[in-house]
């Protein structure tokens, strides 16, 4: 593994047939694993599964207990076949469902799609999915329901009781995102609430061989244990660190490929979207130099599109191996057929709130042996296979146990202001499985009372309980409810669904420079929140045209995603009642451009930084930051005074990303909770 393979003699790569990535996923999905062509041979499948021999006693143990503990081993089934037996053992109403919860979007849809063509059913009818801005479900018809962890967060904001639901299965508990932590004590509160009812409440709580007994403490309840079709795996790592972890990536690709039969194919784990690309630049080159090896690279990350993240499941042709680079969403989420190699370089990134500076990083981190040993687990579901752990032993001996669960390094006001529309008085006091520390809860309460969302009791407003109601960070949803009295409602709407969206604008390896200069003709000089509106109107304009696209860098599938959210907020916004009043009927109008600036400061306050002597940014929590490249404003000669942005991130410097101009006099109109005296100071000379 620390030799350097050198390339000579030219070849191609192959690339999948070609495929309409805008197709449904369930024509994306048929040759999902195993080419099923008959519902005799998808039964016969189901019957191989290794849950199957232990289905009657699974379904006993749910009928005898209201909670219930499922841990399994990765192939071993349990995702897509116990809701099915659940739904087949006559255990929930005819006007009930069963609810599935998924920490990953993509998950939702494939398990989703996967039961469905099991069933025999249509997509959206007896089986759907609902993540955030997709609803495929049918009101009458649905049975089982696989959602999003953050979906079903906000459904217990209307419905704390769960009252559609008979079963509620939290798959991936393991993981241990906000917001599967947060929902395991909710439906723990709504099973007790329902227990004396003639409606009783089950809870499933499924994970990966760890810390099984914690949850099972956590809501009193028995574990079964199911494993997995499972074959050994060979684990070597490095005699040396490596510093440089995407070159030692390309090394043990390409040895990997050139040394190993063409029968398995590479899962290599990476950190991002950046190092993604990066690698997959760098292998498809060096492929057209290995003789009679051709590749598929397949790309699979949180932010790529459904449609595109689905290729990885295409069946690889012959004599040809499939090399998957994937972030952490390839661990555990997802099933992934023909891996025999694993290629591990030990970090992932993960988000850390700092709660005094206010400042979100989301920096590459060592991962824990939990995650290493489901990362190894992947290439042996099928046959023997091979981990090549690009750290040395002695530093897996030193790795967590397991990962530090998410609700202890996270941003917490979307949590507490759900918690508050539900009633929970006592923030401190509530039973969560791993309670948050006190300062970042304390911190929370504060950002959520600057924000009006909150009284000076920490009670929730009016304001805060309308705020409750949008699936937005607390800030953008009371951006959306002000544009309503600044008559912008439409821009707002546009401009947040922009930012809800995937990456708008795309960087190709080569031709960097023709990207930026389509990207700099949609420029505004009031900054980059307008800019958004203006790529999504000229967009629009042309009806999203593919060939319009291309030739400006814009990212086709991320727009449309965008008009469907967008459509989503419109139908929240006119449920509880915000309506624009219809004054501005050009969107780009120097009028509206201030009336929408203004409203983003009114939801964005916090995020207000005043420019230094030297060129950078004081924010309101006294860091000093920079405008990021990306931005509209980065070459400005006269940059504005006083700005609000989207996010900080820590990369080689602190970046402000997505950035506009505003007044500084309108900081103590919007935020009167706040004394902005910075914003009434010269610019040093």
């Amino acid at each position: 593994m620390d030799s350097v393979m050198v390339i000579s003699e030219p070849n191609r790569v192959v690339d999948f047939p070609d495929i309409d990535v805008d197709n449904t996923h369930v024509q994306l999905l048929n040759n999902m694993g195993s080419n099923v062509k008959s519902q005799s041979d998808i039964q016969r499948q189901r019957m191989g599964l290794p849950i199957y021999k232990h289905k009657s006693r699974l379904i006993s143990s749910v009928k005898e207990n209201a909670s219930l503990v499922v841990i399994g081993e990765t192939g071993s089934g349990k995702t897509t076949q116990l809701p099915q037996y659940l739904l087949e053992s006559g255990l929930i109403p005819r006007k009930q469902m069963i609810v599935i919860s998924q920490p990953r979007r993509v998950a939702a849809i494939t398990v989703a799609n996967r039961v469905a063509q099991e069933m025999n059913v249509k997509l959206g009818q007896e089986v759907g999915y609902c993540i955030r801005f997709d609803d495929r479900t049918s009101p009458k018809k649905t049975r089982m329901k696989f959602v999003t962890d953050g979906m079903l967060l906000q459904e217990c904001c209307v419905d704390p009781d769960l009252s559609r639901y008979t079963i509620v299965i939290l798959d991936e508990a393991h993981e241990r995102t906000v917001h599967t932590d947060v929902l395991l004590a909710l439906v723990k509160r709504a099973q007790t609430r329902r227990s004396t009812g003639d409606s009783p409440l089950k809870v499933i709580c499924m994970s990966a061989t760890i810390e099984a007994d914690k949850f099972a403490k956590f809501l009193q309840c028995p574990i079964e244990r199911i494993k997995g079709r499972t074959f050994p795996v060979a684990i070597e790592y490095l005699n040396h660190p490596e510093n440089d972890f995407i070159d030692a990536s390309l090394i043990a690709v390409l040895q990997v490929h050139m040394d190993m039969p063409v029968d398995g194919d590479i899962l290599c784990f990476l950190t991002g979207q950046e190092d993604i690309d990066s690698l997959q630049d760098q292998i498809v080159q060096r492929a057209k130099l290995i003789p009679d090896r051709p590749v598929i690279v397949c790309p699979i990350y949180a932010a790529l599109p459904e449609s595109q993240q689905m290729l990885v499941f295409q069946p690889t042709p012959p004599n040809t191996r499939k090399i998957i680079l994937a972030t952490n969403i390839a661990e555990t989420s997802l099933t992934i057929d023909g891996v025999k190699y694993v290629i591990d370089c030990g970090l992932s990134k993960k988000r850390q709130f700092h709660s005094f500076t206010g400042i979100d990083t989301l920096t590459p981190s060592p991962i824990a042996k939990s995650e290493a040993w489901q990362r190894a687990g992947r290439a042996g579901r099928q046959q023997a296979g091979h981990c090549y752990r690009l750290y040395t032993e002695a530093t897996f001996d030193q790795l967590r146990d397991v990962a530090i669960p998410e609700i202890k390094r996270c941003n917490l006001a979307s949590v507490v202001l759900q918690l508050k529309s539900l009633g929970v008085d006592d923030i401190m006091g509530f039973e969560f499985m791993d309670p948050p520390d006190r300062e970042p809860l304390i911190q929370a309460l504060m950002h959520l009372y600057e924000l009006s969302a909150l009284d000076n009791r920490g009670a929730l407003t009016d304001l805060g309980r309308r705020m409750s109601r949008f699936a937005l960070e607390p800030a953008f949803s009371k951006v959306l409810l002000a544009s309503a009295d600044m008559n912008c409602t439409d821009q707002i709407l546009t401009i947040i669904a922009m930012l809800s969206s995937d990456q708008i604008f795309y960087y190709p390896s080569s031709g960097r420079e023709l990207a930026d200069a389509a990207r700099k003709k949609f420029y505004c000089p009031s900054g980059d929140h307008m800019m958004l509106l203006r790529v999504y109107n000229a967009a629009v304009e042309v009806n999203v045209d593919r060939r319009w696209c291309s030739q400006n860098f814009i990212n086709a599938r991320a727009i449309r995603k965008a008009q469907s959210i967008r459509h989503q907020l419109a139908s929240s916004c006119k449920r509880i009642g915000v309506r624009s009043s219809g004054h501005l009927s050009d969107d780009l109008s120097p009028e509206a451009d201030e009336y929408v600036r203004r409203c983003l400061a009114s939801g964005l306050f916090l995020n207000s930084a005043v420019l230094q002597a030297d060129g950078t940014y004081r924010t309101h929590t006294d860091q000093l930051a920079n405008i990021h490249p990306t931005s509209s404003l980065f070459n400005q000669r006269s940059r504005p005074f006083c700005v609000v942005f989207t996010e900080l991130v820590h990369t080689t410097k602190l970046y402000m990303r997505t950035v506009s101009g505003i007044d500084a006099s309108w900081l103590p109109e919007v935020a009167p909770r706040l004394g902005f005296k910075r914003a009434k100071q010269a610019v040093p000379s």
